[in-house]
């Protein structure tokens, strides 16, 4: 099983009641399909703030934004999510993912962590207009976010192969820089 979870920036929204924190684990810890648990959870959606899960098992990959309420399965393809709906074309996540589709004959962790490392910040007449001051919006436009007072914590790649191996590394960053990484291997499994 797999989820991952991303905000929705939207100044303003009023706070759900309810920590998103909550959502990956629930999906992880439950015993139903993705789309069951995403179907029940968009009837809940307004409990929590804005956000955008990836819930998935070695079958299918489903995606649910609280603002849109409807439960996606995604087909195979190569996608991009930052604090907006799905594939929203917002110029850093034009760029990761155009960077992630070059590089998927060779991809590794360590790819990918670099590919997530990209702090380059987009022109003046690229920012997307998402309610927040124009400089903050310029810091918010790199894949890889750094200031004295916010930015990435963490960094995670995770690779699922056919054969069912699966490689996990995450890279974890404070306000001096790298902190250091972390990696889970597991060795390929027959029947998936």
């Amino acid at each position: 099983r797999f989820a991952a979870l991303t905000n929705i920036r939207a100044p303003g929204e009023p706070l759900g009641s309810r920590s998103r924190g909550e959502l990956p684990e629930r999906y992880l810890r439950a015993d139903m399909p993705p789309e069951e648990y995403l179907d029940r959870l968009a009837a809940q959606r307004r409990e929590y703030s804005g956000f955008n899960l990836l819930v998935g098992d070695n079958r299918a990959l489903w995606h649910l934004n609280s603002h849109e309420g409807v439960p996606r399965r995604l087909a195979e393809g190569v996608y991009g999510l930052s604090n907006a709906s799905l594939d929203t074309p917002w110029p850093k996540l034009v760029r990761a993912r155009t960077m992630l589709s070059s590089r998927l004959e060779t991809l590794c962790t360590e790819t990918l962590l670099q590919l997530l490392a990209d702090d380059q910040q987009a022109a003046g007449h690229e920012l997307p207009n998402t309610g927040v001051a124009p400089e903050l919006e310029r810091l918010l436009s790199s894949v890889f976010i750094a200031s004295r007072d916010y930015g990435t914590r963490a960094s995670t790649a995770l690779i699922r192969r056919s054969d069912g191996s699966l490689e996990i590394r995450e890279r974890s960053f404070g306000p001096e820089g790298c902190l250091g990484d972390v990696q889970f291997l597991h060795p390929a499994t027959p029947d998936l």
